[in-house]
C-alpha cells in the first residue's frame, strides 16, 4: 500500500462546504479501493486527510476528484457564489495533488498550506502512466484511458468498453516501446515484451489479487485480455465484468510497469 496524509487550514465559516466536499470524495474513494479518512474542525479551521491505496488507485482517484468536486461544490447551498464554491473545491484538489507529489517538501517542516479558492491547480494532476517528456503525445492519449477506468469504477462505463480501452492502451504502449509506427499482432507485442523481461511475473502480481490462486503472470494476463476482447468484439461472447472484477488491478500494475519502462527509453 502507498498513501499520504494532508494537513491544511481554512476559514472556519466554510466548514459546512468542506464537509460536503469531503463526503463526495469519500463516496468516490470506496469504489476505487482507496481508503479515505478525514477530520474537519469548524472551531479552529484545521483539516486533516489520510489517503491509502496503491499508486495507480490514488492517481486515478485524484484525477476523478479534479473533474468532479468543483461541479459538486457549485451545487452545495453553503454561501458565496457557485463560481466561488467551484474554485474552493479546486483549491482542495490543488492541496491534495501537491501533497501527493511531495510539493510541500520544499517548505519548512512546520509549514501548513491554507485552502483558498483557485481557478485551477498550479501543478499537473499526478498520473502513474506518465512516461516522460519524450512521450507526451502518448501520455495525452492515456489520460482518456484513466478517465474511462475511473468512470467504470463508479459504474458509469460498461465493462466491455473498459476491456476495449485497456487493450488499446496496452497495444499503444507496446507499439511505442518496440519503436513501431503500426502495431504488429498483439500476441507478437506481448512476446517481445516477455522476451525483454519488462512484464511483471506472477510473483509480483499475486498480491493484487484477493485470491492469490487466481493470479496470472503479466504475459498470461495480457493474452487473456486479448482473448476476452476478441470474443466480445467479434463473437459477442464473454463475461467482461466478472473478468475485470478479478484481473483489473493487476492490469493496472502492468500499465504502470509499461509506463515506467517507456520513461527509460528515448
Amino acid at each position: 500500500m502507498a498513501g499520504f496524509d494532508a494537513t491544511f487550514t481554512f476559514d472556519p465559516k466554510h466548514a459546512a462546504l468542506l464537509g460536503e466536499i469531503f463526503q463526495a470524495a469519500r463516496r468516490r474513494a470506496r469504489p476505487m479501493f482507496v481508503r479515505w479518512r478525514s477530520r474537519v474542525s469548524s472551531t479552529d479551521g484545521h483539516a486533516y486527510v489520510v489517503l491509502d491505496g496503491n499508486t495507480f488507485q490514488l492517481d486515478i482517484f485524484l484525477e476523478r476528484l479534479r473533474r468532479d468536486l468543483p461541479a459538486i461544490a457549485e451545487a452545495v447551498p453553503a454561501g458565496r457564489s457557485p463560481a466561488w464554491r467551484r474554485k474552493f473545491a479546486n483549491g482542495l484538489v490543488d492541496i491534495l495533488t501537491k501533497y501527493r507529489c511531495s510539493y510541500y517538501d520544499r517548505y519548512d517542516a512546520d509549514y501548513v498550506p491554507r485552502l483558498r479558492a483557485v481557478t485551477r491547480s498550479s501543478v499537473w494532476p499526478v498520473h502513474s502512466l506518465w512516461m516522460g517528456e519524450q512521450h507526451q503525445d502518448l501520455w495525452a492519449r492515456l489520460v482518456v484511458t484513466e478517465e474511462i477506468i475511473s468512470g467504470w469504477l463508479l459504474d458509469e462505463i460498461p465493462p466491455e468498453v473498459v476491456v476495449e480501452e485497456l487493450h488499446t492502451a496496452i497495444e499503444l504502449m507496446l507499439t511505442r516501446w518496440c519503436g513501431k509506427i503500426r502495431a504488429p499482432a498483439f500476441s507478437d507485442l506481448v512476446d517481445k515484451a516477455e522476451d525483454a523481461a519488462i512484464l511483471p511475473g506472477v510473483d509480483l502480481l499475486q498480491w493484487q489479487y484477493s485470491e492469490p490462486s487466481n493470479a496470472l503472470s503479466g504475459k498470461d494476463l495480457l493474452i487473456a485480455l486479448k482473448d476476452l476482447r476478441k470474443g466480445l468484439k467479434h463473437k459477442g461472447v464473454g463475461q467482461a465484468r466478472p473478468w475485470l472484477d478479478v484481473h483489473f488491478w493487476p492490469l493496472g500494475s502492468v500499465l504502470e510497469r509499461l509506463a515506467w519502462e517507456l520513461s527509460r527509453r528515448p
